[in-house]
């Protein structure tokens, strides 16, 4: 039950086929429709779904529907038709589609759609948005109002009105060019680094073991065929569904139905920080964290507490360099200090990493016949200068923007950094929600100082917070998990890639046509503040707050940086020469983050019965509890997926 792979020759004769791309992006249209759904009419429902929904490393969008082709059609099939049975490798495509297919709806469409809407509209009701950032738009970038193209969406359009599409056609199309070199940018460090992450450094990639438990479940031959039948594992999820089922119907009539609450927040003691115990997430969090290596899961609860004790003494001296900054989690002392963490862990990976680069150079540039990229899914050839192509694209782009050549040359490589940093962190932790400590665009706010930054520069970078600020789930780390879930594909192994890139723009299509649709028919201020009007407005205050009030560089908050990354460098040394070292260090570069914050305590408890079940009964005893920690997962994305069936219901 250990890391099934999905390897038999038979399963993976045919994977990439007719019938299982079809499959992956219906999936994908579903997924994409049904979240503009949710932004538009249902995030304030009582019963909720939005978080679980996509929102997510491993999201109810993907496991939900995948287990309705496993259960409800796939093994119906292999009882009535085996003949027709889907084989482990078309269902490990659907579910690597599925994944990338959950990336696109809000991430890569609501939020840049936000994004770019606000300009023209909010540019006419906030003085400080016309003053400050209107002067420095482009016109391609944005759908003018002229037409009221813009008034009409936000507010609702006029019976017998038609919808002025034309004026929407150059803005979409220009961040549909930045969308796709982005994405395929990032396809290709996937491609590039899989050796590394996957044959090399064995990185653990705990969610990833769920759809293989699930489809190993299901596939002839396979040890792992039992696992709906063990008894463990209906313990674990009957245990997360019926509270998921519970507080659903808490949702609908609180009065007669009482709910058990699964967010807890509790103070040691005055002027201490808040202290989370359990969240949203719990019971697939600790699912997922049992999956995870002891000295990971170590050091993700251990590493919160380090800084929970730091941030306590500071408040205590009344230390502090101001509240949270937008897309920061924490005060600004830990969250630098934790970024620069990030940095470093991303920085000496790949120093770590340096001599399969190297061999992927030889590869690309001079075809070294010694390097075999035959089992990659991209050619390094391809891999290497399509990087180097889509950063030039992405360049491009910005500079257009607005964007000055110094900026472009500092925020280009640290989101990118960025990028390898969530893809290789959440493969390492299982962490089922991340966000960054910090974002690269302060980099130049506080790292240059806003004096030295031209306003058209300002007004650039806050519009790349649109794809770039809030990474709570992203194409980089669902594609690297895709990848990894179908490593043991061998026939039309490269078509895989093709097939997520379609999946991906196809699910930003649906989602862009029905939030510009519904828009005009309810007006996009009913939608969901965070991903429409808020992601406008929120960071441009930051903009406009800054460009009001120009300081210079930040050292303090470049100190914290550069301690945090010095801590990351001797940690790092700790664990490659000292090798009785217990703690991995990753679990310092994401102490501060949101997530962390809610999902220490799952991860306590998992590390906690793991230690004690390996000491005790060895790794048959952990292997035994598998099934336990599978259920936990399953039950509560089942009841999540049940609770969106209602809310569709109750919301169409």
């Amino acid at each position: 039950m250990v890391n099934p792979t999905l390897s038999s020759k038979s399963s993976m004769a045919q994977a990439v086929t007719v019938r299982a791309v079809l499959i992956g992006l219906v999936i994908t249209v579903s997924i994409a429709l049904i979240e503009s759904h949710i932004n538009a009419f249902a995030s304030h429902h009582p019963i909720g779904l939005s978080t679980a929904f996509i929102h997510s490393n491993m999201p109810m969008g993907a496991v939900f529907p995948v287990i309705l082709v496993l259960v409800v059609f796939n093994l119906v099939l292999a009882r009535f038709y085996p003949s027709l049975r889907l084989t482990a490798g078309e269902l490990g495509v659907i579910f690597a589609i599925a994944l990338v297919a959950t990336t696109a709806p809000l991430f890569y469409t609501i939020f840049i759609i936000g994004m770019f809407t606000g300009p023209h509209y909010f540019g006419g009701t906030d003085l400080a948005v016309k003053e400050t950032v209107m002067p420095h738009v482009p016109w391609w970038i944005a759908p003018s109002d002229k037409n009221h193209a813009m008034l009409w969406y936000f507010e609702g359009i006029p019976d017998g009105e038609n919808i002025p599409w034309g004026d929407w056609t150059v803005p979409i199309l220009a961040w549909a060019l930045l969308g796709l070199a982005v994405v395929f940018t990032c396809y290709c460090m996937v491609a590039m680094m899989r050796r590394q992450w996957v044959d090399r450094e064995r990185l653990a990639f705990p969610l990833v073991q769920l759809p293989l438990q699930l489809i190993s479940s299901t596939e002839p031959g396979i040890d792992g065929k039992s696992l709906l039948r063990k008894g463990t594992f209906w313990i674990g999820f009957l245990l997360s569904f019926s509270i998921a089922v519970v507080n659903t119907l808490h949702g609908l009539d609180p009065l007669s139905f009482p709910g058990i609450a699964l967010e807890r927040t509790i103070y040691l003691g005055r002027g201490l920080p808040a202290l989370h115990i359990f969240g949203r997430m719990s019971f697939v969090g600790m699912g997922f964290a049992y999956l995870t290596p002891v000295n990971v899961s170590l050091s993700i609860w251990l590493f919160f507490w380090v800084i929970w004790a730091e941030k306590a003494f500071l408040q205590k001296w009344s230390y502090s360099l101001g509240s949270s900054e937008f897309y920061q989690w924490t005060e600004p002392n830990t969250s630098w200090q934790c970024f620069g963490a990030l940095m470093a862990f991303t920085i000496a990976g790949l120093w770590l990493a340096r001599k399969h680069l190297r061999d992927v150079i030889r590869k690309a540039v001079w075809l070294d016949p010694s390097i075999d990229d035959s089992r990659e899914f991209l050619s390094y050839r391809t891999a290497l200068f399509g990087t180097i192509g889509g950063c030039a694209v992405i360049s491009g782009w910005l500079v257009l923007s607005g964007m000055e050549w110094i900026a472009v040359f500092i925020v280009v490589p640290a989101i990118f950094l960025c990028f390898l940093a969530v893809a290789k962190i959440v493969a390492q932790t299982g962490l089922i929600q991340f966000t960054l400590p910090g974002v690269p665009q302060r980099l130049i706010f506080f790292g240059i100082g806003t004096t030295e930054v031209t306003p058209p520069t300002m007004t650039a970078l806050g519009f790349s917070y649109g794809w770039f600020g809030d990474v709570q789930s992203t194409f980089i780390s669902a594609a690297t998990h895709g990848t990894r879930l179908t490593n043991s594909v061998r026939s039309r192994k490269r078509w895989i890639g093709f097939w997520l890139l379609v999946a991906f723009a196809l699910g930003c299509l649906a989602t862009g046509w029905h939030t510009i649709l519904t828009g005009y028919q309810i007006g996009a201020l009913n939608f969901d503040e965070w991903p429409t009007k808020g992601n406008f407005l929120w960071p441009f205050r930051e903009v406009i707050h800054l460009m009001k009030h120009p300081t210079g560089v930040e050292w303090t908050r470049l100190g914290y940086f550069l301690a945090g990354s010095a801590l990351m460098i001797a940690l790092m040394l700790l664990m490659h020469f000292v090798h009785w070292w217990p703690v991995h260090p990753v679990g310092f570069a994401v102490a501060s983050t949101f997530p962390v914050a809610r999902l220490w305590f799952p991860f306590f408890l998992a590390w906690l019965v793991k230690v004690i079940v390996l000491r005790v009964w060895g790794a048959g005893g952990y292997r035994t509890l598998i099934p336990v920690a599978i259920g936990l997962i399953l039950g509560q994305h089942v009841g999540w997926g049940l609770q969106g069936i209602l809310l569709l219901i109750l919301t169409w």
